[in-house]
């Protein structure tokens, strides 16, 4: 069977079922469950069979299914019939129950809520995250029963969700949890809908072409000492990649045969410093060593200098003389500049030698360009400068979660398209493909931010995600229900364009946007808020797949403008009960023909916003919350956010 197939399983109910599996070629096989006559089916001249089962209106009961060969039988018992669901998107999607508390990343109450998640009737499956260049049958996972014991490591957003549906429509649950940290949304697209996509083109090509030469470089690999990716990144404690490298560090290191390279030539190191989207750049992630001698003769004694070395993608760990002297190696830690409290006791006079461990998990990394490390004094002031070129060495590569370590000599094995997290249909292809055509209501999504930086692309890429996914689950316009990106302070400005092509997508077939703008924190990218995240979700479904029809199931959205002298009167469709006039309206600004934009004054009339500015007499541009991280206050009395808006376009600014 295929391993979608287990005990504790839910299957779709009222529904054409698929159902496969192997066996000997051309073969019989037979499917019994206890609600319709038995079904037989044969297996090809490659010994696969598939077929489909009836199923009916759930009773909540545990049902059976038995599948017998000639040489095999295969029982699957505690089946429940119910709805199923396929949760997808990157790391606000995979933050299970229990948080990241190595990252910093919490969720509210969520010892409370583990403790409490007691739902036999609702079913849980992990798919392994698993990214490959062409398309699997089988993946790794079982089902299982929703319980304190299960529920911590898996998807929070969705087992709320689902918890949702299940107390308001009162049938059992089958969620299906396909989710990657740091994802971009191209990885989850078919292949064959990326040529439909302008900057794709060629990436299907390139797939193909990279399938060829994968073998060869798995054999590379495989003779290599392998270490899982967590076991270095988010670690409690420091871990040397092998003893080669534990020397690495020491200030009488030989380091003579390691190259050189300078802060402005980086790509000699990490790959060619292209965009994501470019087919003809390569992109090598791994782990580096840079190393650099400097001279001391101050006779300081402090134990308050510091080590600059400004922005380091993407994870680093420090060594002074062999001491290691800071860490951010979690995620979450690398934000900003990276500075280090030394004491000058650390310091020797005469030789002394830095040495930075990068780990680079994703396109280009390293220091930035234009950067110069220094040390500098109790009072800020630099005491040494140092250089913005170093010796390095590369130690490891990383693919498909796992380090690789090389050997002293070796040389980086090339692959035509790198398996990165911006490899296309590398998700789709590993995590989605053998999945499909498992029976399912529908799923959910919330990714976006690894796309933030080409946020145009994003209109195009995030519709082919589940264009792609229906075309061949072969179900129809399923329903597809995402969250919008909430705020963070650590979004470029381009977020914003990104929120509104999710916008935008709400014009596509049988789609729905969860508004999360008032849930977001300034200074964390995963928000401690995913219950409401999940609720927001479960509203869209409830209303429009389970009946309830009287339900408010969004925020307001931005409708139309008109503008009356200087006052701008802004409608909204899904104001609900009205619009919520408790709250002071902020975060509104206007510009006129010049485009310069003001904060504006604003007040609910009439279920309209009149916003005014006396600094713009005649506007012409309104929007609200166009900002990375914004503390939203318009909301419907039923407490749902308003999604941010302008009215006019990036030609029209």
């Amino acid at each position: 069977m295929a391993d979608i197939f287990t005990d504790h399983m839910v299957l779709q109910q009222e529904a054409d079922a698929p159902i496969w599996g192997w066996a000997r070629p051309n073969t019989a096989v037979t499917i019994a469950t206890p609600w319709s006559d038995q079904i037989r089916t044969y297996s090809n001249d490659s010994g696969k069979w598939k077929t489909t089962i009836r199923t009916p209106k759930t009773d909540a009961q545990p049902q059976w299914l038995k599948i017998s060969s000639v040489d095999s039988t295969i029982f699957l018992s505690d089946v429940l019939l119910g709805e199923v669901w396929v949760g997808s998107g990157q790391s606000n999607m995979e933050m299970p129950m229990n948080g990241w508390i190595d990252r910093g990343d919490s969720l509210y109450d969520s010892q409370n809520e583990i403790k409490n998640a007691n739902y036999p009737k609702i079913r849980l499956f992990r798919v392994k995250k698993v990214q490959t260049y062409e398309s699997l049958e089988q993946l790794d996972g079982s089902w299982t029963i929703c319980a304190p014991e299960t529920v911590p490591n898996f998807s929070a957003v969705l087992y709320f969700f689902g918890r949702e549906l299940h107390e308001n429509i009162e049938t059992p649950i089958g969620l299906i949890d396909a989710s990657w940290d740091g994802s971009s949304a191209q990885a989850w697209v078919a292949p064959d809908y990326l040529e439909k996509i302008k900057g794709f083109e060629k990436a299907k090509d390139k797939l193909t072409l990279t399938a060829r030469e994968f073998e060869p470089f798995n054999d590379w690999v495989d003779e290599m000492k392998q270490i899982p990716r967590d076991e270095l990144i988010g670690a409690a404690a420091f871990r040397f990649e092998s003893d080669k490298t534990k020397p690495y560090a020491n200030l009488n290191y030989n380091d003579s045969a390691w190259d050189t390279v300078s802060h402005t030539n980086l790509s000699k190191v990490f790959g060619d410093d292209f965009e994501s989207y470019d087919f003809d750049g390569y992109d090598i992630n791994g782990v580096v060593w840079f190393r650099q001698e400097f001279q001391y003769s101050e006779d300081i004694r402090s134990d308050s200098l510091a080590l600059f070395l400004g922005p380091i993608k993407h994870l680093n760990s420090t060594f002074l003389n062999g001491k290691l002297i800071g860490r951010k190696e979690h995620w979450g830690s690398n934000q900003g500049d990276v500075v280090y409290k030394i004491s000058s006791k650390e310091l020797k006079k005469g030789k002394n030698i830095l040495a930075v461990r990068v780990i680079d998990v994703w396109g280009t990394a390293g220091f930035k360009k234009g950067v110069t490390p220094k040390i500098l004094n109790d009072q800020n002031e630099e005491l040494i400068v140092l250089q913005d070129y170093w010796k390095f060495k590369r130690s490891a590569i990383l693919f498909n979660s796992t380090f690789y370590v090389i050997g002293d000599d070796e040389q980086v094995r090339e692959l035509s398209l790198r398996m990165t997290v911006f490899t296309p249909s590398s998700m789709y292809n590993g995590m989605i493909a053998p999945l499909i055509p498992f029976a399912i209501k529908g799923a959910i999504w919330y990714q976006g931010e690894t796309n933030v930086s080409r946020s145009f692309l994003y209109k195009s890429i995030f519709p082919a995600v589940f264009n792609s996914w229906r075309s061949h689950w072969g179900q129809g316009d399923f329903p597809f229900y995402y969250a919008q990106l909430s705020s963070y302070g650590g979004f470029s400005h381009e977020v914003t364009q990104l929120r509104e092509a999710q916008l935008f997508t709400l014009k596509e077939k049988n789609v729905g946007m969860a508004v999360t703008i008032d849930i977001g924190d300034n200074d964390k990218i995963h928000t401690h808020n995913k219950q409401d995240v999940g609720k927001r979700l479960a509203l869209w479904a409830r209303a429009k797949d389970y009946g309830d029809t009287s339900l408010v199931y969004s925020g307001p959205l931005y409708k139309e403008v008109t503008f009356d002298g200087a006052h701008a009167i802004i409608s909204f469709d899904h104001v609900g009960s009205g619009l919520d006039t408790t709250k002071k309206l902020v975060h509104f600004e206007m510009a006129g023909s010049d485009k310069v934009f003001y904060p504006a004054e604003a007040h609910i009339v009439n279920n309209q916003v009149i916003a005014w500015t006396d600094q713009v007499k005649t506007p012409i541009f309104v929007r609200y919350a166009w900002l990375p991280y914004v503390e939203a206050n318009l909301f419907n009395l039923e407490g749902l956010p308003a999604a941010p808006f302008r009215n006019y376009t990036n030609h029209e600014e």
